[in-house]
């Protein structure tokens, strides 16, 4: 477990990892898409503590999955490429920092769901983060991003949540709205003109290009396993029942 040793917690976001959050909730969700076909999206954010402030660095965004308009489910092959994509950041003693959503049309928060998934994060890491992402929030000129921790993580779905400040590389916090809002419109138009390959295969690529590279090899049977359950007769059901 990760020990933290100041109060003081800001996030430095490089722009390039927040530009690839844009992209990929753009692929999944723009306004030139009905509603009803936008879907959230997943990924991991992926970097360092700095020893000295004890910032959290955002060196890079790697985008994961899709799933409905309201929720992303993790699957198999998800488990296993986040496995090779921790080894592949230990090389340059970074790891994952925490995670990213979006919330197409939906406001920034933290649902039930979102707090268990967190759990798992900041248990081990207290300077975990998570933030989530609504496109839609340009339009009324608000920030479409909020960066959450969970208070109290001990109570589990229980805890309540904070928001944590940050930064992004390259933009002036008196200009963040204008300068996001310019991004986004800019990755949308090439979004929609398919100048951008698709981002979630990209990681993909990156990931088996190192594993050949490195010729690791995870067993990957084992690194996601669900748990059988054994199938109960009637009989069974019912006879504890008269006991």
């Amino acid at each position: 477990m990760i020990k933290v040793d100041s109060d003081l917690f800001i996030i430095f976001i490089e722009y390039e990892a927040f530009r690839d959050i844009v992209i990929h909730t753009a692929q999944f969700a723009h306004f030139d898409m009905k509603v009803k076909n936008w879907k959230e999206v997943y990924g991991f954010l992926a970097g360092y503590i700095d020893e000295d402030t004890q910032w959290v660095h955002i060196t890079a965004a790697y985008p994961i999955t899709h799933g409905t308009h309201y929720g992303v489910e993790f699957k198999k092959q998800h488990y296993v490429l986040s496995a090779y994509l921790n080894l592949m950041l230990a090389e340059n003693e970074e790891f994952f920092v925490g995670w990213y959503h979006s919330h197409p049309g939906l406001d920034l928060f933290l649902s039930e769901t979102d707090i268990i998934n967190h759990l798992a994060y900041q248990i081990v890491n207290p300077r975990a983060i998570a933030l989530v992402f609504d496109h839609t929030k340009i339009i009324s000129k608000k920030h479409p991003l909020s960066i959450f921790q969970l208070d109290n993580p001990q109570y589990g779905i229980s805890s309540t949540y904070h928001e944590v400040e940050y930064y992004i590389g390259g933009i002036k916090k008196d200009e963040e709205i204008e300068r996001i809002r310019d991004i986004y419109y800019e990755i949308e138009a090439e979004v929609i003109a398919k100048k951008i390959p698709p981002i979630e295969k990209e990681v993909r690529t990156k990931v088996e290009k190192w594993k050949k590279k490195t010729k690791t090899k995870l067993p990957e049977k084992t690194l996601y396993k669900k748990k059988k359950r054994k199938k109960r007769g009637i009989k069974q059901k019912l006879e504890p029942l008269f006991k």
